[in-house]
């Protein structure tokens, strides 16, 4: 599909879909296909409305999340970074999370209301991950700043993974699931070590609304699929429908393998098979 029939496709569906969702995809050298899954975390601000927590602890995550510092985004994903690591401490003494680990999504630039007026600022929403998380593929809901759908997932994939997909590079037509447009979209073999350095890299720096994102195989995430969230669940059986398993050439070559194979070892029985045979033959002559 090109460039301006994508975004035609797009844009067509984005007045009934309320978000998007994206199967980002290789096959391997074996044919084996993988595909971009990770944890679904949820917002810090709900479990900070736990009993457990107290008023002081609820004050302080307000200021968190309300930056007043007008400086570019670089300082402010660091000092995001650091305050992320300040709430993990307060979280890690209450002892209710099997994994304590708080990353942040994206902040976006604002104006923050305080007692000495209105100051330029951003807001931050830190992320936990609950102890019965849902795995998923990378997806959101459509913002009034997105064009259509397309520009949805673009956006979803920069604020997850770090990258850049252009709309040439969507590699499969628009399939709706649960009310969200679907886009598959296939990674050269070339940028895969490009799009496990981004990943890698806001791990270590805490940002994102997804954990331990990584590509796993098609066959595994199918044998857990009822740990997937519905959305996920959809759109992954949508490629299975539409892509299949494992490459067919895969399996021709495996038949190939296991005839040599075969053969090879049929023909090493048949000569000891031959050689008992032999000796046992002369031994009754003598």
């Amino acid at each position: 599909m090109n460039r301006s029939a994508e975004s035609g496709a797009a844009a067509e569906s984005s007045a009934a879909a309320s978000g998007a969702a994206a199967v980002i995809w290789f096959e391997d050298e074996t044919g084996e296909k993988k595909v971009l899954v990770g944890k679904e975390s949820k917002y810090v601000s709900d479990i900070f409305a736990n009993t457990n927590f107290s008023d002081d602890d609820r004050a302080l995550l307000n200021v968190l999340e309300n930056l007043t510092i007008d400086d570019d985004i670089s300082y402010v994903k660091t000092v995001c970074g650091e305050r992320a690591n300040e709430l993990e401490g307060i979280i890690q003494e209450k002892n209710i999370l099997e994994d304590t680990r708080i990353q942040y999504d994206t902040p976006e630039k604002t104006t923050i209301n305080t007692n000495e007026g209105n100051k330029p600022g951003y807001k931050v929403k830190y992320r936990y991950l609950p102890n019965d998380f849902k795995k998923g593929i990378i997806k959101g809901g459509y913002k009034y700043t997105d064009g259509n759908t397309l520009e949805t997932i673009m956006r979803e994939i920069r604020e997850e993974v770090g990258m850049n997909i252009k709309p040439t590079e969507i590699s499969s037509k628009i399939i709706n699931c649960l009310g969200y447009d679907v886009y598959f979209i296939q990674i050269p073999h070339a940028h895969i070590k490009t799009f496990e350095n981004a990943i890698n890299s806001r791990k270590q720096r805490r940002i994102g609304e997804v954990y331990d994102l990584e590509f796993t195989k098609l066959s595994t995430i199918q044998s857990e699929l009822n740990i997937y969230n519905e959305k996920s669940k959809c759109a992954i059986n949508k490629f299975v429908e539409k892509h299949g398993g494992k490459a067919k050439t895969n399996r021709k070559t495996n038949r190939k393998t296991n005839r040599k194979t075969n053969r090879k070892t049929n023909r090493k029985t048949n000569r000891k098979t031959n050689r008992k045979t032999n000796r046992k033959t002369k031994t009754k002559k003598h």
